[in-house]
């Protein structure tokens, strides 16, 4: 006998939506006890029967009020971490395997039981699982919403993940880790020493080819960018593009061409990584990209960094970056780490460079986008020098256009980075030369000569006729205000 309902509304009440939705959260072999107000398994019979209804006539037992609000505060609170609780529960196994415990732990082993319920108590203890949920060793739902309530409260949204790690259980105050079996950590190991091997090799290999194809034609510290840019910028030769281990870009009409390569890559705008594609050189071999990147260090925007620190690779590399290589603030000190980390490998001296506290000092204050946007729009010598006023003018355009609501992200970006390379590029030709010369021994009035010289070379240069002594020594006062001004001295 069929009976047809006019609405299927009618006979589905909120209670019944609710146990739906519970049910449907549940894992798999487990189903809702509306009774517990948790996932609890199934009986090997079947499903629990329900509890037998109660007479009407019967008198209803009262809960104390504070019971009854504790459980309305935790259903808010499990509707509130439900997104929270279903990603827990996708990385639980991961958890489970290292030792740790997550969200069905009990089906690790009998111990894990135990000290799952141990875990259920402490929560309950510390009012984060209602008193009407007593322990019963079953990480389920229940216990892992209040386990993520408690490490937000604790540790913050980076360490709510739902599994009871070291840092979790020392919050909790509790020791039920060390009980628990976990694996050996050997999986990495042959992977990383035969990642050590290649990396040695190649390091080894791209040295003596950069002699051999270099020679001193462009002296002793030339081979070594070669290594140390190599590994940087291809991640020790796996990600080269096209033979283009160094990164070097090419104008957008080589790539339509197709003499270039079209990829994506990260720029830093505002302290910010932002992600862009831009148009990379391809070279027919390891070999011609080695003579190419040579030649494009000795360009008229690079070439003076090698001639003004002979002897000093950590300042040529400042010199490069703050003539536009890259954007990242920690370009420079990711250079000296990766020559040290070459030396150490391959056992060549060479790489073992200096990186003295004045450079260290000066790349921190030039990493700050924007007080060198700040000191593009206020130095007085870029206004001073022949057609400063037409270049002032530009980078306050330049201003303007980074703030334009009216067109696109990336070309306020553009502008960002166009005004922050500005003034990193004069105010850092000062600082580089001025910290070399110190490191030198060099007196205030001739380290500020050596820095007024290197403004007024390579890309950018001033415009400007070289100071006299005493006006050396205004300089000197003047880019020590800028430099307490920022924060250096």
């Amino acid at each position: 006998m069929k009976i047809k309902f006019k609405n299927f509304l009618d006979i589905i009440t909120e209670e019944t939506i609710k146990t739906l939705i519970e049910q449907m959260s549940c894992r798999q072999g487990y189903v809702y006890d509306p009774s517990k107000n948790d996932c609890i398994p199934l009986a090997s019979t079947g499903r629990p029967k329900a509890a037998p209804a109660a007479a009407a006539d019967a008198p209803q037992a009262q809960q104390p009020a504070a019971s009854i609000n504790a459980e309305q505060k935790f259903e808010a609170l499990k509707v509130k971490l439900r997104p929270m609780a279903k990603a827990a529960r996708t990385k639980a196994p991961k958890c489970n395997k290292a030792g740790y415990l997550g969200y069905g732990a009990e089906k690790s082993s009998p111990e894990h039981e135990r000290q799952v319920r141990v875990l259920q108590q402490k929560l309950i203890d510390l009012e984060y699982l209602p008193p009407s949920m007593p322990p019963d060793g079953l990480f389920g739902g229940g216990t892992l919403v209040a386990l993520l309530a408690f490490q937000l409260n604790k540790l913050g949204i980076g360490g709510a993940d739902g599994c009871v790690g070291p840092n979790t259980e020392k919050a909790l105050g509790l020791d039920v880790l060390k009980t628990l079996k976990r694996p050996a950590r050997k999986k990495y190991g042959k992977s990383r020493s035969a990642r050590s091997a290649s990396r040695t090799e190649w390091a080894k290999e791209t040295y003596e080819s950069a002699k051999n194809i270099l020679g001193d034609r462009y002296g002793e510290t030339m081979p070594q960018l070669v290594v140390t840019f190599g590994a940087i910028e291809s991640g020790w030769g796996r990600k080269s593009i096209g033979n283009n281990m160094f990164g070097i870009k090419a104008p957008m009409s080589a790539c339509k061409k197709g003499k270039g390569k079209y990829v994506g890559t990260t720029e830093v705008v505002k302290g910010v990584r932002t992600s862009r594609k831009s148009c990379f050189a391809d070279f027919a071999s390891k070999e011609d990209a080695i003579e190419k990147f040579s030649k494009f260090l000795q360009s008229s925007r690079y070439v003076d960094g090698s001639k003004l620190f002979p002897d000093a690779p950590a300042f040529a590399v400042a010199w490069i970056w703050v003539n536009g290589y890259a954007t990242a603030e920690r370009y420079v000190p990711a250079q000296v780490n990766m020559a040290k980390s070459v030396a150490r490998r391959t056992g060549i001296a060479d790489f073992n460079w200096e990186f003295p506290e004045e450079l260290k000092n000066a790349v921190k204050l030039l990493a700050n986008t924007n007080a060198m946007a700040e000191y593009a729009l206020e130095d007085s010598d870029i206004e001073a020098q022949k057609g400063g006023t037409s270049k002032r003018r530009s980078l306050k355009r330049y201003l303007r256009k980074s703030k334009d609501p009216n067109i696109s992200q990336k070309k306020r970006d553009n502008y960002s980075m166009h005004l922050a390379g500005a003034g990193k590029r004069y105010l850092g030709k000062k600082l580089v030369a001025k910290a070399y010369a110190t490191w030198k021994g060099k007196d205030p009035v001739e380290a500020q000569k050596q820095a007024e010289e290197a403004a007024r070379v390579g890309y950018g240069a001033l415009k400007l006729p070289m100071p006299s002594r005493e006006q050396l020594v205004a300089k000197a006062e003047e880019l020590k205000a800028t430099e307490e001004k920022y924060g250096l001295a």
